[in-house]
């Protein structure tokens, strides 16, 4: 698996999997050739998350795939933050794509689901598994997801377009010491954002807070339009300090993988007038 994923997904890979008899190797996404060189034979799956959650750094999904491909090798990959819209990973060769349908698929932080896609007989083999272990969401929280989905296009387009306005005036702004969203012509995966999301870097982005832990903190308690929360892909803006909350989920050696600067916020676009956003972070920084 890729080193950068969401808190979640490593506390899975560092503390379950072990327990189960899965060994699990974390190699750094930005590097296509390391995937090759942490593969054995006996390798089953490769895990991407691309954007990561919450550095926002990118894989390149198609040399990964064409990689495994060769090698007999399964992947899978988290297309939460890109959504379906920005970014379709089946088209550049991976196996299994999962989304958390929490966030943009539902689109109003009124449910908790998941969803798997892919080749027919991947996914009726994680269908019938599923079922045995009870991940399975209720009649209820499914409509939740089919009526979102109606709306998805509409949505992700507006809080792509708020993510990088505001993405862009964050850059410029003195307390902010780096602004991390694949969208701006400034990210060092600009290129690869283009091939792979060519129609926008989704509504997601995260910005560091000068004077790390602290700053950020006092910064989060200054906001007013902006909601706190560890959600994201709703109407409303929502921002987390990643360091404070992942800190209670991970032990300290895992918090230190993850590269998570003490000053990062994350912040996950709603559908607010973005000059509202912006004087709400303005203020809030001083």
């Amino acid at each position: 698996a890729q080193r950068l994923l969401y808190g979640g997904t490593t506390g899975l890979l560092t503390r379950l999997a072990p327990r189960l008899g899965i060994t699990v190797d974390l190699v750094d996404q930005d590097d296509t050739a390391a995937f090759a060189r942490a593969a054995r034979p006996n390798t089953k799956l490769i895990l991407l998350e691309s954007p990561s959650n919450p550095l926002l750094r990118l894989t390149d999904l198609a040399g990964v795939a064409a990689f495994a491909r060769d090698r007999g090798i399964l992947t899978m990959i988290d297309n939460t933050i890109a959504t379906p819209l920005n970014q379709r990973p089946l088209g550049f060769g991976i196996d299994l794509v999962m989304h958390s349908a929490t966030k943009y698929l539902s689109g109003h932080g009124d449910v908790s689901a998941g969803i798997v896609t892919g080749r027919a007989e991947l996914v009726e083999r994680v269908w019938h598994e599923a079922h045995l272990l009870g991940a399975t969401p209720d009649p209820f929280a499914a409509w939740l997801v089919l009526r979102g989905l109606r709306t998805l296009p509409m949505r992700v387009a507006r809080q792509t377009a708020t993510a990088l306005a505001v993405a862009r005036h964050l850059a410029a702004h003195p307390r902010i010491t780096a602004v991390l969203y694949p969208g701006l012509d400034g990210h060092p995966q600009r290129d690869l954002a283009r091939r792979q999301m060519p129609d926008g870097a989704g509504g997601l982005l995260s910005f560091e807070v000068a004077g790390g832990l602290n700053a950020a903190e006092a910064m989060m308690s200054r906001l007013r339009l902006i909601r706190r929360s560890a959600s994201f892909g709703t109407p409303m803006t929502v921002a987390v300090h990643p360091a404070a909350m992942w800190s209670a989920m991970m032990t300290p050696d895992q918090l230190t993988l993850t590269g998570l600067p003490d000053g990062l916020i994350r912040l996950g676009l709603g559908f607010e007038d973005p000059a509202a956003i912006i004087a709400d972070l303005d203020a809030a920084l001083g």
